[in-house]
């Protein structure tokens, strides 16, 4: 539920090096002996620890700090699968799929030097997808007034003859305007025209008789053109609107009727145009934030691994991939296989949460003897 975009869910996990590699050690009993999962190693730099306060202080907000980012990731795939009409898509991410990135990760020292303080490197991790949010924001806002443009054009253009735009559907040849004289143009449901053929002529002292023309009719109205003199026409305006039948304003202008056609030309255009490079976009800014939370998420792990098992213990970094519906029994192994962690911090599966703070454990509901936290896959 909590990461509702990305379907599969990798559990990450920190466990000391006892006698041999914690991750080869899950590769051996979890996937091959028991096949609850796949298991591969994060492999994580030696990052410069510092002393405790300041790890106390970077693991407060290095929880915040995920959650943040986890946020981003979704909005961006969301807005992904918006432009590409897809339920299902999930950019790739550095050219790989999601799954073969986090399974191949190298930490990207060009960007991220493992040799700086724990705080600048998450310091610089935030401002990146900060400016990813930042952008996503202008952009969005541009691509819907856009979008909103175009509508309210197609609607002016598309309702029936009641309502829409007359500047495409009347012709020069449809207006009669003299000194004296002037076209009205009536519109009103189709079933209407008889009764308004037979009566038009009395609907005005000023009407000029047989002057009636049918200009246009779509699948439920008709606009009909009739000449009045204009001293009469506010009269017969009038006495149209008391039998419900709706006189346009209208006067004709070709220049208007052509901008009006080019007009929506260029913001169909526009709004082509701008989804295909939002789209661009939002699959490059996806990659990105996506990368940016591994990073993350992998020096929260580290963090949290180094204020639980000390500074001397060797831990390996490890991402589990649950095989489907053996997430319980996963959980339970795993509980069997770390219960000698716990000491006094948790009863022996795992389960059971202590309600003191314990340096290494953010508030989180589960509190097991391995430092735990969540990764989303495709």
């Amino acid at each position: 539920g909590e990461h509702e975009g990305m379907e599969r869910v990798g559990w990450m996990i920190a466990a000391p090096n006892e006698r041999g590699s914690s991750c080869k050690k899950m590769q051996m009993e979890l996937e091959k002996g028991q096949m609850l999962c796949t298991a591969f190693l994060l492999c994580a730099p030696k990052f410069r620890v510092g002393t405790l306060d300041a790890l106390l202080s970077v693991s407060d907000r290095l929880a915040k700090d995920c959650k943040a980012v986890e946020g981003s990731v979704e909005r961006l795939l969301r807005q992904f699968r918006e432009l590409s009409a897809s339920e299902s898509a999930v950019p790739p991410v550095e050219s790989k799929s999601v799954g073969e990135y986090v399974r191949s990760f190298e930490w990207d020292e060009a960007r991220y030097a493992s040799g700086e303080s724990i705080k600048d490197i998450v310091a610089a991790l935030m401002e990146e997808v900060a400016r990813l949010e930042d952008d996503l924001k202008v952009r969005s806002t541009e691509f819907t007034a856009t979008r909103q443009a175009k509508q309210a054009l197609e609607r002016k253009t598309q309702g029936n003859l009641i309502s829409k735009s007359l500047a495409g559907v009347v012709r020069e040849q449809d207006v009669v305007v003299t000194e004296h004289m002037t076209t009205a143009f009536v519109a009103f449901p189709a079933h209407f025209a008889e009764e308004f053929e037979a009566c038009y002529e009395s609907l005005g002292a000023l009407v000029v008789p047989r002057s009636a023309r049918l200009v246009a009719k779509d699948s439920d109205s008709v606009l009909y053109a009739v000449v009045v003199f204009k001293k009469g026409i506010e009269e017969f305006k009038n006495n149209c609107r008391e039998k419900r039948y709706t006189v346009r304003d209208f006067e004709f202008d070709a220049e208007r009727r052509d901008a009006e056609a080019s007009e929506l030309r260029r913001l169909a255009a526009d709004a082509d145009d701008q989804a295909a490079s939002f789209s661009k976009w939002t699959e490059t800014a996806f990659s990105e934030a996506y990368l940016s939370l591994v990073h993350l998420k992998l020096l929260r792990l580290y963090v949290e691994a180094v204020l639980r098992y000390g500074l001397t213990v060797d831990f390996d970094c490890t991402v589990l991939v649950p095989e489907r519906k053996a997430q319980s029994r996963l959980r339970d192994a795993l509980g069997r296989m770390y219960a000698h962690l716990s000491g006094t911090w948790a009863s022996n599966d795992g389960h059971d949460a202590e309600q003191q703070l314990i340096p290494g454990i953010t508030q989180e509901k589960d509190f097991y003897p391995y430092v735990y936290d969540e990764l989303p896959l495709a």
